[in-house]
């Protein structure tokens, strides 16, 4: 299954479901992208960042050393952060879930615990939580990271 990746026309990328992986071609270069699990991403959020603000290069480089095989430039994380996390569908509107939120919903619905979905794939983890139906959770976490020009921000 191909993807098209947004102001990145000349990226050929695609799924490849007999190895479960995304891959991402850019002239001569090749490289795999796994999807990442619900732990990784809640200790990559967090050693990123200081002070309730993200440093957009160390995130986009901890995506990258964590996710591609193998792991694109240090110079180049940020476009390839952007590219992988459109593959791995982050910049949908209905993946916009914070953390903190999804893990409380999880815990009132169900009684699991953080420790529980930390090895789960964050795009179940979701979709349990968007199963059990709409939550009256304040919103005390981020709900997505956009890279820009001035790099990650708390968008939300």
């Amino acid at each position: 299954m191909r993807q098209s990746i947004p102001d990145l026309p000349e990226a050929d990328a695609g799924y490849d479901p007999a190895l479960d992986r995304w891959y991402l071609r850019l002239g001569e270069q090749s490289f795999m992208l796994r999807d990442w699990n619900w732990g990784e991403r809640k200790r990559l959020l967090r050693a990123a960042c200081s002070a309730g603000q993200a440093d957009g290069g160390a995130l986009a480089e901890g995506f990258c050393a964590l996710l591609f095989d193998p792991a694109p430039p240090p110079e180049l994380a940020r476009l390839f952060a952007y590219a992988g996390l459109h593959l791995l569908g982050a910049d949908r509107e209905d993946r916009q879930m914070p953390l903190a939120e999804a893990e409380a919903a999880l815990a009132m619905k169900f009684g699991l615990m953080p420790s529980a979905v930390e090895a789960e794939r964050i795009a179940d983890v979701e979709a349990l939580v968007s199963a059990s139906g709409p939550q009256t959770l304040p919103d005390n976490g981020w709900s997505r990271i956009e890279f820009g020009e001035t790099g990650a921000e708390d968008a939300g």
